[in-house]
């Protein structure tokens, strides 16, 4: 199923308490995220985040830099953030009336913490806790693929304990592991379609594309076409759909447990140059929960609580960066990132009564490059 580009607006939400030690965050759509907690490598683009020293942000970046800090170290940051976001890719959304209400994100303040503990015989220890935000994407409803999608969010919550050994005294290796707490919601504007012999979920929201891409059009039905607009009885709810009308409500919520595994090394090749590397490992969410149908949906109940469930593959990534002390005040960083989205395939709906759903999805690999800079 193609749905059209589009603009969105992305929403961080702040999280009263939380123990945490990762952030990840992706839209439900046609765009993933992931967030590199806040931290003092914020104010340098995150550049050498596997090899920072003074920071205990290493404990989630790349646990072998904990070797670096010779001393306890306790810290944290308290980040304020305003994202914002939007899509366009040549499609004029205006002209089309489906553009979001605002791109702007609310304003979220983000704190973190985490401490760094020297050990005997070369060994350091290392625990991550804060209240850290997740990502959500507001996308109107009056844009094409409401459908699919109106409004999600998906927030990531772990508690992340690392340990690092240093081999000798340029070489250190390091692992963490996060338990990591997801939770999931989804809302989605469906046509109203009541029960039927042949239908699908897949059926509704191929009728609801059509129907959308048919505004404008004479006799949008007639447009849409397919097996379920020629229901009489549903002539007037379908003709109001497609005139932006609202259809039938659904939403989905759901959470689950989840883990990262993180291994990584850290070469210094003199006191002024040194080498990390870092590779992140994420195992998959399967959300458990309840979908609310507040209207007739392949069913003659008016309203709906069923349970459900919902896959969600999680990318790896690999991370590579470097430090140099160019003299005793000015120190250069830079990153290359590389994040595996292609590894998430599609992902799985499945609602009590209704047949499964399956999205695919056409994720890229993408990477991310940084330079940054502290000068004392």
């Amino acid at each position: 199923m193609k749905l059209p580009p589009f603009r969105s607006r992305s929403v961080l939400l702040p999280l009263s308490f939380a123990l945490s030690g990762l952030v990840v965050s992706e839209s439900v759509y046609a765009v993933g995220l992931m967030i590199t907690a806040p931290s003092r490598m914020t104010g340098i683009a995150n550049a050498g985040q596997t090899v920072y020293k003074g920071s205990t942000a290493v404990v989630l970046t790349n646990p072998a830099a904990m070797s670096l800090n010779k001393e306890k170290l306790i810290d944290g940051t308290l980040t304020i953030i305003a994202d914002d976001m939007g899509f366009n890719e040549d499609w004029n959304c205006g002209a089309e009336d489906s553009c979001a209400d605002s791109e702007l994100g609310q304003v979220s303040a983000v704190p973190t913490g985490g401490i760094i503990r020297p050990m005997d015989n070369g060994f350091t220890w290392g625990l991550a806790m804060g209240a850290i935000s997740g990502n959500g994407l507001d996308y109107g409803k009056n844009w094409q693929g409401r459908m699919l999608i109106t409004e999600n969010e998906l927030t990531i919550l772990g508690l992340t304990n690392a340990l690092s050994y240093q081999v000798n005294d340029q070489l250190s290796i390091g692992g963490s592991m996060t338990l990591m707490y997801g939770h999931f919601n989804q809302k989605m504007d469906l046509p109203p379609i009541p029960d039927l012999e042949s239908g699908t979920l897949a059926d509704v929201i191929e009728l609801g594309t059509n129907l959308q891409s048919c505004i404008g059009e004479q006799n949008p039905l007639l447009c849409a076409g397919g097996e379920v607009a020629s229901i009489m009885s549903q002539v007037e709810d379908l003709t109001g759909y497609a005139d932006g009308d609202q259809g039938t409500p659904l939403e989905i919520d759901g959470d689950d447990i989840a883990a990262s595994f993180v291994m990584g090394v850290v070469y210094q090749f003199n006191d002024r140059h040194r080498f990390g590397f870092a590779y992140h490992f994420i195992t998959d969410f399967t959300f458990e929960g309840k979908a609310t149908i507040n209207g007739k949906l392949l069913s003659n109940l008016d309203y709906q609580k069923p349970h459900m469930s919902m896959t969600w593959d999680m990318p790896d990534k690999l991370v590579v960066s470097g430090a140099h002390a160019l003299n005793s005040k000015l120190e250069l960083f830079w990153d290359f990132e590389r994040v595996f989205y292609d590894e998430f395939e599609s992902n799985d709906i499945r609602i009590d009564g209704i047949p499964t759903l399956s999205i695919d999805r056409n994720f890229k690999n993408a990477n991310r490059y940084a330079l940054g800079a502290e000068y004392q």
